[in-house]
Order: C-alpha cells, then structure tokens, then sequence
C-alpha cells in the first residue's frame, strides 16, 4: 500500500483515511486489496509490518471492507473483459461498482478508461472534497 511503503501519492491516500475515520467519508475496500499489500510485505520478509498495516486497516471506523463473494462475481467478469483488467482489478473494482460508490480510488493508469465509477487519484480527490465537489 502507497501509504506503508511511503510511495508516491501516499499523503494524499493519508488524509483521505483520517477523513475516513473521522466520518466525514465512508470508504469501501475489497479485501482482495488487503492480500495484495499483504503479499507486497511478505516478499521483503517484513510479516510483522504486514500485519500491523493490515490491523490498521481493519480497524478504522467507516470503513467497509468487501469480501468476494457470488454477488460479484458476473460484475467482475464483465469488468474484466470491457476493460481487459488483470483478475485482481477486476475484482478489486467490482466491490465499489457493485455498492454504487462516488468514486474509486486508485494511483493504476489501468483503470482510466472504466466509466461505471469515477476514477480518480487520492490527490485528485482531495481536491474536488476540498472545492465541495463530494
């Protein structure tokens, strides 16, 4: 995850999270995002890190983490093949699609041309929520 792992556009992804725990958000996450970043700790043999970010990421209020289910199966299909996204985008994608989230969240030039949910960058955002665009 950009914000552990201090990547490019990770403060943005920061103040959106404190937004989110505040409740002046709601935020919704696939799980599957959670094992990506996991895996991402695991290759570098840093599983207590990994752990503590995943706990951290459980734990914060107004977040709704969305686990793959029947329900989205055909929606993640569908995306996969419209947008010829690799499976985990796909299913990644279809938990806010399927919720009828505002927006998805994402630093992945792969999701550009999705058009059943607003794409836009953490720092994006923020900028509209702080013009009243959200």
């Amino acid at each position: 995850m950009a914000i552990f792992r201090k990547e490019d556009g990770y403060e943005a992804m920061s103040g959106i999270l404190e937004k989110i725990e505040r409740g002046e958000l709601f935020g919704i996450i696939s799980s599957i995002v959670l094992v990506e970043n996991l895996i991402l700790f695991y290759r570098e043999n840093r599983f207590k890190e990994g752990m503590r970010a995943l706990n951290l990421i459980q734990n914060i209020s107004n977040l709704i983490i969305v686990d793959f289910s029947s329900d989205l199966v055909e929606l993640s299909a569908e995306l996969k093949v419209k947008y010829k996204l690799g499976l985990g985008d796909a299913i990644v994608l279809s938990a806010p699609v399927n919720f009828n989230a505002d927006v998805f969240l994402t630093l992945d030039p792969d999701f550009n041309e999705v058009k059943e949910i607003n794409v836009l960058t953490p720092k994006e955002f923020l900028e509209e929520f702080k013009g009243g665009g959200r």
